[in-house]
């Protein structure tokens, strides 16, 4: 099994043996939640922009109840090609903490800071350079509106940014709270 799955299994074997607990004097609120979405990556590398495009799950879980954790994982679905160079998304992860503003009817604003890893692949004729790993701190806002446990999101973030390459992400998904 692949070594960079075993972070995001741990977090889903731990959302799915832990019950919800509330305690109101602490404000401790342990609330897990998995989500799957589709990601369209901008990626801007000197002049040239490439959209690839991926599948990303997320697993995650509130410690409070606007503050908590997740980890998410994508693969890349679709390359993108233009001027002799084709660029696809082997894989991305990212480790996260939320900050999420408390529900108004429904809907809910959050801000992701943290890590992300990025493994892109970058051909040209010639094959070359081929496959690299960027990784560098990470953000991110969204909108969330609930609908029971179940809830629908945008979200924008950067994922990685440095020197003549940024990678940006938009992502429209689907997220279940236990």
């Amino acid at each position: 099994m692949n070594r960079k799955w075993g972070p995001i299994l741990g977090l889903a074997l731990l959302c799915s043996n832990a019950s919800a607990q509330e305690s109101s004097d602490s404000g401790f609120h342990f609330s897990p939640y998995i989500g799957l979405d589709a990601q369209f990556n901008f990626v801007n590398i000197s002049d040239e922009s490439f959209l690839p495009i991926g599948s990303r799950l997320r697993l995650g879980a509130y410690f409070w109840e606007t503050i908590g954790v997740e980890a998410t994982g994508a693969f890349g679905l679709k390359s993108s090609e233009d001027v002799g160079v084709e660029v696809s998304l082997d894989s991305a992860y990212s480790v996260n903490i939320r900050w999420e503003s408390p529900d108004a009817e429904g809907l809910s604003a959050y801000l992701l800071t943290g890590y992300a890893w990025n493994e892109l692949n970058v051909k040209n004729n010639n094959s070359y350079p081929g496959s690299t790993t960027l990784k560098g701190p990470n953000v991110g806002f969204g909108v969330k509106e609930l609908y029971g446990d179940w809830g629908l999101f945008i979200e924008f973030s950067r994922q990685f940014s440095k020197d003549d390459v940024r990678i940006d992400s938009l992502n429209l998904g689907t997220q279940y709270q236990f």
